[in-house]
């Protein structure tokens, strides 16, 4: 039957109106958008103390094992350092129905699982970098994650944030990303000028200077350096770094905030001889995080667990710090503030047709203005070295709110991403208990997108949602299974708090009391190929 008698057939029926339209009458077959997309969630584990106090359930990752065990990690995070220095396992033998403790392994901090030619492997860091200088650490588990092989460092001087952002096992590489907090790294601690320097008032912010200093390898572009010289002090934004030749612009910067990382500018006119000291200060007011991108990679057929396997990319500043006052000035984002900076960093090979098969690393930018702001750089792993490159800012779903989980997927030809989504970003939270939150940083529903570029993304449905704000799903991780997705989140579930009655001390938008498992079954079919594969000829 051709496909106009067809529908002609159906108007006759009174199943379609006269004219083949396909319209439904109001309320017929009205279903509200967007569906839920997974089972019921499990809850793998549950905090200490529940929603009640600390510790919280964090970075959750989720890998398949060999045999087809489903196995799980997380670590614990709160106030009490003793306890940020463990990965937890857990194990499930029936597709995640069910699951129960493994083992541990210390020191493990922000632990991502992952599967490669050579083996099991969790890497994450010794513990949080707040106390100075952590180490990025290793470990291999050869009776699928029973138990693990005594933590390796892989690196040394730098002080390393990350989350359970994964880790990309592409072409026979292994990569994964990580971030540098500039003034608690012991590598990256300064050096000196080997000529007189002088500054005016007038050239604050206005115009750039060449410095000239002893040794130049720990000063990136973007990052904010103060020049000391008897009783003055001066900040300087590192605009180039060409050997020992820096290009420099003199910072108006005085500090509001007892903040050491910082010092405020002396009095004007600034006068410094060769040999006055440069050293790198945070752009931040408290949190330090004008962090620096950072990867690693290794060969997957290599023992991992050996150092000398590995390979580090140089280190990227964020110029949003360069650009701060146009930055807030038109989508009112500060970066001199206490809040803003780019973070946890999620990695995808660019696979699509015509891309350029190099590494993505798509970073969440948090802020107190918008969710859906992110940060993109060029990862390019084809060479002798290992070469990272700011891209672009961006606006991809939820990456102001949390870090997502990314995958190329072969079968689909498309990328397929997790992310929280905002309902209403300009809220009033003022007169509940969570005023602090702006309504932008809303984590209370998980969605999966999917996208042909990695940049137009469409949304397939959630994952998982709360009614309320207080409840939450979020910093996702997952596999694809088979025809399924599985996803493992971070989250607050089953406790009595709402907006009145959750603090800081209980669990929240943030605090977690749990990780939820979750199973997106055929995923790909959620994916509507006839509208994203038109092509104007």
């Amino acid at each position: 039957m051709k496909r106009r008698t067809f529908l002609n057939a159906l108007a006759g029926a009174g199943i379609l109106p006269a004219g083949g339209a396909q319209t439904l009458p109001a309320g017929a077959g009205a279903r509200p958008q967007p569906q839920v997309i997974a089972d019921p969630y499990v809850r793998v584990v549950r905090s200490p103390n529940d929603w009640r106090a600390a510790p919280w359930i964090g970075s959750p990752s989720i890998v398949r094992t060999a045999s087809g065990r489903l196995l799980v990690c997380h670590d614990l995070f709160g106030r009490d350092e003793s306890v940020m220095d463990t990965a937890h396992f857990t194990a499930s033998e029936d597709g995640g129905k069910s699951w129960r403790p493994l083992g541990k392994l210390r020191p493990m901090f922000w632990p991502s699982l992952f599967r490669c030619a050579s083996g099991l492997y969790v890497i994450g860091t010794d513990r949080r970098y707040h106390a100075g200088p952590n180490h990025v650490v290793i470990s291999r588990s050869t009776d699928e994650g029973r138990t693990w092989s005594e933590s390796v460092r892989l690196t040394e001087g730098l002080a390393i944030h990350t989350g359970n952002v994964g880790v990309l096992v592409s072409r026979g590489r292994v990569t994964r990303a990580f971030e540098v907090v500039p003034v608690r790294s012991s590598r990256l601690s300064g050096t000196e000028t080997t000529e007189p320097f002088a500054v005016s008032e007038k050239d604050l912010e206005s115009r750039s200077f060449v410095l000239t200093v002893k040794e130049g390898a720990g000063c990136v572009p973007h990052t904010l350096m103060a020049l000391t010289g008897g009783e003055q002090a001066l900040c300087l934004r590192v605009l180039q770094a060409d050997g020992n030749r820096l290009t420099v612009r003199p910072e108006r910067w005085e500090r509001r905030t007892d903040e050491p990382h910082a010092p405020a500018n002396s009095a004007a006119p600034w006068n410094f001889p060769a040999g006055s000291q440069l050293r790198l200060v945070s752009s931040t007011s408290g949190s330090n995080r004008d962090f620096l991108v950072v990867a690693l990679d290794a060969d997957e057929r290599a023992n991992l667990c050996d150092p000398a396997a590995w390979r580090r990319s140089n280190l990227v500043g964020n110029p949003a710090y360069t650009h701060s006052r146009v930055l807030k000035e038109l989508f009112g984002l500060d970066f001199r503030g206490t809040y803003a900076g780019w973070l946890e960093g999620v990695l995808v090979r660019m696979e699509h047709p015509g891309a350029s098969g190099r590494i993505l690393n798509l970073l969440r930018v948090a802020n107190d203005v918008t969710s859906n702001i992110s940060a993109r750089i060029e990862v390019d792993d084809s060479g002798e070295d290992l070469r990272c490159r700011f891209d672009r800012y961006a606006f991809d779903p939820g990456l102001g709110c949390t870090h997502c989980c990314l995958l190329w997927d072969p079968a689909s030809k498309l990328y397929w991403m997790a992310s929280n989504v905002t309902r209403e970003s300009t809220r009033d939270l003022s007169g509940t208990a969570m005023a602090r939150v702006r309504g932008g940083q809303e984590r209370s529903n998980l969605a999966l997108f999917y996208s042909r570029n990695c940049a137009d993304w469409f949304m397939a449905g959630l994952i998982a949602y709360s009614p309320d704000w207080v409840h939450s799903f979020h910093y996702p991780h997952f596999i694809a299974d088979r025809d399924d997705l599985l996803v493992i989140a971070r989250s607050h579930v089953e406790s009595p708090l709402t907006e009145k009655t959750v603090s800081p001390q209980t669990a929240g938008h943030h605090n977690s009391n749990a990780a939820t498992f979750h199973r997106v079954r055929q995923f790909r079919r959620l994916a509507n190929m006839e509208f994203i594969n038109y092509r104007v000829d």
